[in-house]
């Protein structure tokens, strides 16, 4: 079967991008002519052309291969593969070596080159229309690249201020009111025991939340301040903070506010769940499960998507991954690491089948059966037979600064909790009238 130079360079080009792992770029001056660039590989651009011509003495092409340059000094050599009806021929040059071949001939001349060359298959094209292979246009990615950034700049995304407000702002007064309304005492007890102030301002916990009965605290972990140590507060808002916001931006931008909502809430409400129900030593909240869930939704978001803003937006989600880690770790332990693993997993999961519906295939049954697999998990760890967990001082200090300030019940309404929870641990008043930890007698 005969093939014409369009439909064999078509061909070339989806094996060369493909599997090759070529970046390829139309010419803006020369019809049917295609130059393609990789860093890494030994011909770092090649030309694809009907018809022969000086590459050294072309302006577009010199201009293209320094895309192909690791750096200034970097030499680059050049394939030109040449498809006429002329004779074949290989001619080689110290940084050039150019290909002539016809169609009947293609795949033999150039296995030399590449090995993998037998898996490129010439089609016929549909009713004489030749469908081109998408390439790289650089001023029009340039120009897309710049609206994306410019939306990010703007204030018309919603959803991401709101976010900011309730999990970035929200924690930060919390903590200062922590820092500036606690006793001499309370601020000793809050430093000693880390992540009790997270618990006090709606952190969740088995014990509070499951046994105590306060099952608000799967709506409000995410509010609840990490700290009240000032030092790092001020790298929560640097870090953590600065990320949540420029990550909800573009996570906004990609999928909308209303498709971002719909994947942030029921994401958000089952992995209060899951911490709350799984892991009683555990105490979650703050801004990291919430950064973990807006990545989770990002990555999946950009998927599979080869666009220049999905680039962009891969390359963004790189450093919230980071941070995640390190603080995951250093401000916690192997199980807060594990909550914000599966804050990123039920984050994807959700922001997956939130995708228009044109574009659903098999993995949405994945991602259900993850989500599935997750909420069944929670569900059987919430209706075995209760266990009572050791009594946990972060606990009883948080019960104690609510008995302080008088809330829920004062020392009767919290002795209750404990009561609720199965502890023998109360709150009583010492000779100085001033609330203390006890435990009652046998």
């Amino acid at each position: 079967m005969d093939f014409t130079y369009s439909e064999i360079k078509t061909s070339l080009v989806k094996f060369l991008t493909k599997v090759e792992k070529y970046k390829a770029i139309n010419s803006k001056v020369t019809d049917g002519l295609v130059f393609l660039i990789h860093k890494n590989h030994e011909y770092g651009m090649i030309v694809i052309s009907e018809h022969d011509f000086d590459l050294k003495a072309n302006s577009e092409a010199m201009t293209i291969s320094k895309k192909a340059k690791i750096n200034d000094r970097h030499k680059i050599k050049m394939l030109k593969i040449i498809i006429n009806n002329e004779t074949p021929e290989v001619v080689k040059f110290a940084d050039e070596v150019k290909v002539v071949t016809n169609q009947k001939n293609v795949k033999e001349i150039l296995l030399e080159f590449f090995p993998n060359i037998g898996l490129v298959e010439f089609t016929k094209s549909k009713n004489g229309t030749v469908v081109e292979p998408i390439v790289e246009d650089e001023k029009a990615n340039q120009e897309t690249l710049s609206k994306f950034v410019a939306a990010l700049k703007t204030n018309r995304v919603t959803t991401s201020w709101a976010i900011l407000f309730l999990f970035v702002v929200t924690p930060i007064v919390l903590s200062l009111i922590a820092i500036f309304t606690a006793s001499s005492s309370e601020a000793v007890e809050l430093n000693q025991y880390s992540k009790t102030v997270t618990l006090i301002f709606g952190g969740t916990t088995y014990s509070l939340t499951i046994l105590g009965g306060q099952w608000w605290r799967i709506f409000t972990y995410g509010l609840a301040p990490h700290s009240s140590n000032i030092i790092l507060i001020m790298l929560f808002i640097f870090f953590i903070g600065s990320t949540i916001f420029l990550t909800t931006k573009i996570t906004e931008t990609r999928m909308g506010s209303y498709r971002m909502i719909a994947a942030f809430v029921p994401a958000y409400i089952l992995t209060g769940f899951l911490a709350s129900t799984t892991l009683p030593a555990t105490i979650t909240g703050g801004m990291l499960p919430i950064l973990s869930i807006i990545c989770g939704m990002l990555l999946m978001n950009t998927s599979g998507d080869r666009t220049i803003t999905a680039k962009f937006s891969k390359l963004k989600s790189v450093w919230p991954l980071v941070l995640i880690i390190i603080f995951s770790f250093v401000m916690g332990d192997a199980q807060d690491f594990l909550v914000n693993g599966v804050a990123i997993v039920l984050g994807s999961a959700f922001s997956g089948l939130v995708k228009p519906k044109d574009k659903y295939n098999w993995t949405h049954g994945v991602m259900v059966a993850i989500i599935v697999g997750i909420f069944v998990t929670s569900l059987v760890f919430l209706l075995v037979d209760s266990y009572i967990p050791a009594m946990d001082m972060r606990v009883a200090i948080t019960l104690k600064y609510y008995a302080n300030h008088n809330i829920f019940g004062g020392i009767d309404g919290n002795n209750a909790i404990s009561q609720r929870i199965g502890w023998r641990s109360i709150l009583y008043y010492d000779a100085k009238n001033i609330i203390q930890i006890g435990r009652k007698p046998f």
